[in-house]
């Protein structure tokens, strides 16, 4: 599985940039990084804001086609969505790190999402963010597995909305726990690239 590399010391939450940079302060913050397109809930996930206390801001951090939508729609958000271009790779965790909640609402589609495993997923375990995903197998599977967060019908507001709540109304250290179990043990690149090692022996000597 295409895991990160899982550091020792997670990044600090409260001095993450996507607090600071945004000035988004102690504020609740459900995070969507990577591409702004079509298909990934973008557009249900800020609407479930309507159904979630007014402190609880929504970042979307990556580019893509639905940038525009995007601006437009923070202009009306009373300050509860905000964009950030794309970071690098390097950057990433430090950003991840900030959120309560990393939001993957991917939309049936097509198969390719509803089979999906995202990076994304992985990278807020990683660092110890816990995770509302569609309820779709294979993320389901993770989450169930490891009780690193919550399932939602994705194509409904409300729904992601309640999956939300229930993740940030339980405690957050206990999650931040799970989810470097989960990372540690096995969704990690430290864990998974032994599996592909293995996988390389056993073919050198099979030809031997």
């Amino acid at each position: 599985m295409n895991c990160p590399t899982v550091p020792d010391d997670p990044p600090p939450r409260l001095t993450s940039p996507l607090r600071t940079s945004l000035g988004l302060g102690g504020r609740p913050i459900l995070l969507h990084h990577g591409r702004l397109t079509d298909g990934r809930g973008i557009m249900e996930t800020f609407r479930a804001l309507d159904f979630l206390h007014p402190d609880v801001a929504l970042v979307l951090l990556g580019d893509g086609d639905l940038v525009p939508a995007i601006r437009a729609a923070s202009e009306g958000s009373a300050g509860r969505l905000f964009h950030r271009g794309a970071v690098s790779l390097d950057e990433l965790p430090r950003w991840v790190a900030g959120a309560d909640v990393g939001v993957i609402a991917f939309q049936a589609i097509e198969r390719n999402n509803v089979l999906a495993t995202p990076n994304k997923l992985f990278e807020c375990l990683a660092v110890g963010v816990p995770v509302v995903v569609s309820d779709f197998p294979e993320m389901r599977r993770v989450v169930d597995e490891f009780g690193v967060g919550a399932t939602c019908e994705p194509a409904r507001p409300e729904s992601i909305a309640t999956a939300i709540r229930g993740v940030l109304e339980q405690n957050r250290e206990a999650w931040f726990d799970a989810c470097r179990t989960a990372s540690t043990t096995r969704f990690s690149w430290q864990r998974q690239s032994q599996i592909l090692v293995d996988a390389y022996d056993a073919l050198t000597e099979r030809e031997r």
